[in-house]
């Protein structure tokens, strides 16, 4: 079967099957015997009529000659290739339509070579070759006879084959059947989800089938879902099953990068710009496809994304091009042939039927737009009975007693519009979608369709489950819109997350087009992590001259932390992996934020865009400027893009409301007697503290609530632990028991008072530091290891040689002192990480166990089954043990409590070297401290 559109319509009636009209039926066993062009001729013989002659059309507004030709064609991938003449089978030398490249070479390739595009030169070598093998074409084309068209001008790709009937299929089996195999849930989970997952209108028709075994077993063969459920499949998959998957799951991972992808791919507008980020997006989707997938290499259908980027360029939105619609016509010829029951000549009987349909369509006297507009059953209402009825009396010019049409639902363009589903119709200031509820939709003869809807507010952009959260307000606003007037057509549809603790609701986007996420995988992460990067400089807001725009020295920059050091030691050798390319957006947006503010002028991303492709050239991208994925600049509605503004974003995002300054963090004392950091206003009055403080001693659960209630106390709970003097650690305890028993508290008060240095123990405690740490004892302590139990050469992993860097602290410096006694190694070692056998008694331990806090370690002290923080009696459990480090630095900081003067030396230089707080108020740092730290630097 072969249709025509007509380009020139808009998108909206383009979509429509009464506008997608039939050209030529034929039978594909006589395309076997006789080629395409006896079918084809005939076609190609009135195209060249219209190209130059054209047809003289008189209507009621126009009056004139009309001309037409062929735009592109486009259709499943081996349809075209057969039609255009160029090899039917992919496993050819040269079977892409729109390159020369090798296939063993397309297999391993995440970009596709500008210089290997087919020509018209070329394509007319290779048809006198004669030698498919060699060249991928097999025949010539009868389409090259028509005056404004050749088959290497033929960009035009199906996303709907390559992607929701390849590659979709092909990995996100892949990825589920290792996430079963980690047992992290099950395939009868799965269905079960997947059967009872609470769809929108639209997908509920396009609900995915059970995944059956064999097909995970199977992933390179048909995924036994539709295009459409396919679709659907993908765009829920993350809020089905990310529960259960913990955050930056390295397959998880492939499949939101594959996510990504799409959203740009499927996306109805887009910029010239935003087409090169596009080009590095499919690039790292491969190559971190082939990275953890190594012993498969990329399909066919994976090198045709490749060329999406410079065919968006050429052609607009991809999605214009794709066949989904025609797939959808053929189910009228597939019913028909089914009715009829005709075995003679049934492409007659087709055909004849097709155009009687037209002509009751054309006869009929409907234009488009009445045509693309259905309205569902409903009732006349008064103006006043309705809410907001001072908003559609303003907006209709009505009166309160005049009555409106209040339709249960309609569809408009082939988009269903009905109550409680919820519509974008701007941005916030922090580029989050603003999502509204709809409430009545109402249909006026003249004014069109309008929606009546009340605001929803949008918490943040899950990443990990690809959706937004929202939450409905106590006080909500009523909005009155005109359908055109939305800011994204497409109705948006809240679910449920499955995560108990989770009691927001999650939009997952209905369309890409207002999608605004993050592209790197961030596990929470707040602005610590980039202005723990970079040691430099204020915080102020400071726009730059034009000299400074011009003087960004990347390497510098990178060289000022030991992690950039590592990325230059790969750039250097013209790789930049995915990894280390996270790791240089994060310092060089440290370096941003710190010298201009959360805010730049797009003028600084750009000198900064242009300034690392100018110091790195191999990272300057040979089409467009060469620095467009690392900052694009916003055009129209849509967002800049670019790695650095999405870092730059997601800060903005997760940045703490209240943040302490600069000179706040540099007042911590070594000894913590008491912090004289100036504290921010608390939040809330002494009743409402007091109301919210008694319901947490009462309540273990809802965990969100508990989380909100903590982060909404922190300011509160800090001022009274800084007033109180001498205040026991067990009165903290009594008044807020949540803060110890509830994992993550400790977390979320620290952040709150300290958010720059949150995450620094992670971030720099890298395997290099780890190194030097464990040289330096060798020098300086030569017994640590006798003293910890353990051989050098038995620490193989990285988890190992961490926790003994860490674990040999007391060992390098020198052991605490009290009246006038100075304590044993062993005694400072125990009371830093104590160690403890398996079996432990825990409650006669924990009934025992000195008051202030400290790490304890079951088992050995670099490898523990068990970690834990003991904290006044009381085991807080930890997944490591460095996580129980982290945790227990940050008690004593929070509850504003002494280091153990034991090994207070040792906690001194976890506090300023690895989480970079200086102490300015009790003198002078340790001398060991001081010749450890430049040792590392």
């Amino acid at each position: 079967m072969v249709y025509f559109i007509i380009l020139n319509l808009p998108p909206k009636f383009r979509s429509s099957l009464n506008n997608c009209f039939l050209l030529s039926l034929f039978n594909a066993g006589d395309v076997k015997t006789y080629g395409y062009a006896p079918f084809l001729q005939p076609l190609v013989d009135d195209i060249k009529f219209l190209e130059q002659e054209g047809l003289s059309i008189t209507t009621n507004d126009f009056e004139g000659t009309v001309y037409a030709g062929i735009a592109q064609v486009t259709g499943d991938n081996l349809g075209v290739n057969g039609i255009l003449g160029f090899v039917e089978s992919f496993v050819s030398n040269h079977y892409c339509r729109h390159c020369n490249m090798h296939r063993n070479e397309m297999q391993g390739s995440s970009t596709a070579c500008q210089g290997q595009l087919r020509t018209v030169h070329e394509y007319e070598e290779d048809l006198e070759l004669n030698n498919y093998t060699e060249t991928g074409i097999k025949s010539y084309c009868i389409f090259n006879e028509v005056e404004n068209f050749h088959v290497t001008t033929n960009y035009a790709p199906d996303i709907m084959h390559d992607l929701l009937e390849g590659v979709c299929g092909l990995e996100v089996y892949l990825v589920l059947a290792q996430l079963i195999r980690e047992d992290l849930f099950d395939l009868d989970l799965l269905n079960s989800r997947i059967t009872s997952f609470d769809y929108s209108a639209t997908d509920s028709k396009n609900k995915p089938s059970p995944i059956s075994n064999n097909r995970l077993q199977q992933p390179d063969s048909a995924s036994g879902q539709t295009a459409s459920q396919m679709w659907c499949l993908v765009r829920n998959l993350p809020l089905l099953i990310g529960d259960k998957i913990p955050e930056g799951h390295p397959f998880f991972e492939l499949l939101l990068l594959l996510i990504e992808c799409m959203d740009f791919i499927f996306c109805p507008e887009i910029t010239t710009e935003e087409t090169y980020f596009v080009k590095h997006l499919i690039k790292e989707h491969h190559e971190y496809f082939l990275e953890i997938f190594p012993d498969r290499t990329l399909k066919p259908k994976h090198h045709f994304m490749t060329h999406y980027p410079h065919q968006m360029r050429l052609l607009g939105p991809l999605i214009n091009f794709w066949t989904i619609r025609f797939e959808a016509k053929h189910r009228f010829f597939k019913r028909l042939g089914h009715i009829v029951c005709n075995f003679r000549n049934i492409l007659k009987t087709l055909c004849f039927r097709q155009q009687m349909f037209l002509c009751y369509n054309i006869m009929s006297g409907r234009d488009l737009a009445e045509i693309d507009l259905e309205v569902g059953p409903g009732s006349q209402e008064m103006v006043e009975s309705l809410d907001g009825a001072d908003l559609i009396v303003r907006a209709l010019g009505v009166h309160m007693f005049d009555m409106v049409y209040v339709a249960k639902w309609c569809v408009l363009h082939g988009i269903k519009y009905s109550k409680n589903l919820l519509v974008i119709t701007g941005k916030s200031d922090d580029m989050l979608p603003v999502f509204q509820q709809i409430l009545y939709v109402i249909v006026c003869e003249n004014n069109g369709v309008h929606l009546l809807t009340q605001g929803w507010k949008t918490i943040e952009y899950h990443r990990h489950t690809h959706s937004y959260a929202i939450e409905q307000p106590n006080n909500p606003l009523y909005s009155f819109i005109s359908v055109n007037d939305l800011y994204d057509y497409f109705p948006c549809h809240a679910s449920e997350s499955y995560n108990e603790e989770d009691l927001q609701s999650h939009v997952a986007p209905a369309s890409p087009e207002h999608l605004d996420q993050p592209i790197e995988n961030e596990q929470k992460r707040p602005l610590a992590i980039d202005q723990a990067l970079s040691e430099s400089a204020s915080t102020q807001n400071v726009q730059p001259t034009k000299k400074s725009r011009m003087n960004f020295n990347v390497r510098s920059i990178l060289e000022e932390s030991e992690i950039g050091v590592q990325v230059i030691s790969e750039l250097d050798t013209d790789i930049l992996s995915r990894k280390s390319r996270i790791k240089m957006v994060q310092i060089l947006v440290a370096y941003i934020i710190n010298r201009f503010g959360e805010r730049p002028h797009a003028d600084v991303k750009i000198q900064m865009a242009k300034s690392v492709v100018e110091e790195f050239p191999f990272l300057k991208d040979e089409e467009g400027q060469g620095y467009e994925a690392w900052y694009t600049s916003g055009k129209g509605i849509h967002s800049a893009t670019g790695w650095l503004e999405e870092r730059l974003r997601n800060v903005r995002r997760k940045s703490v409301k209240h943040r302490p300054t600069e000179k706040d963090l540099n007042t911590a004392s070594t000894s913590l007697t008491h912090l004289t950091t100036s504290l921010p206003d608390p939040v809330l009055n002494e009743s409402d503290h007091n109301g919210i403080k008694e319901w947490m001693k009462a309540n273990l659960e809802p965990l969100s609530t508990l989380k909100n209630y903590m982060e909404k106390t922190v300011l509160n709970r800090a001022e009274w632990i800084r007033k109180t003097p001498d205040l026991p650690m067990r009165e903290v305890m009594k008044e807020y028991p949540r803060l110890f028993d509830t994992p993550g508290m400790v977390e979320i008060d620290f952040r709150t008072l300290y958010a720059d240095v949150a995450e620094n123990l992670f971030l720099r405690l890298t395997p290099p530091i780890v190194e030097k740490i464990i040289s330096y004892a060798d020098t300086q302590a030569e017994k640590w290891t006798t003293y910890l139990h353990m051989i050098p050469r038995n620490l193989k992993s990285d988890e190992e040689r961490k926790n003994a860097a860490i674990g040999l602290l007391p060992c390098v410096f020198p052991t605490g002192r009290k009246n006038r006694k100075r304590c044993t190694i062993d005694e400072a070692l125990s009371a830093f990480i104590d160690c403890q056998p398996v079996g432990t008694n825990m409650p006669k331990y924990l009934e025992e166990a000195p008051r202030c806090p400290f790490v304890l370690a079951i088992g050995n002290r670099y490898n523990p089954t068990q970690g834990f923080v003991i904290i006044e009696g009381q085991g807080l459990e930890q997944p490591n043990l460095t996580k129980a480090i982290d945790v227990c630095f940050k008690v004593f900081y929070i509850l504003d409590i002494n280091y153990p003067w034991q090994c207070s030396s040792s906690w001194e230089f976890i506090q300023k070297v690895l989480y970079g707080i200086e102490d300015k108020v009790k003198g002078k740092t340790t001398p060991a401290v001081v010749a450890m730290r430049a040792v590392l630097k």
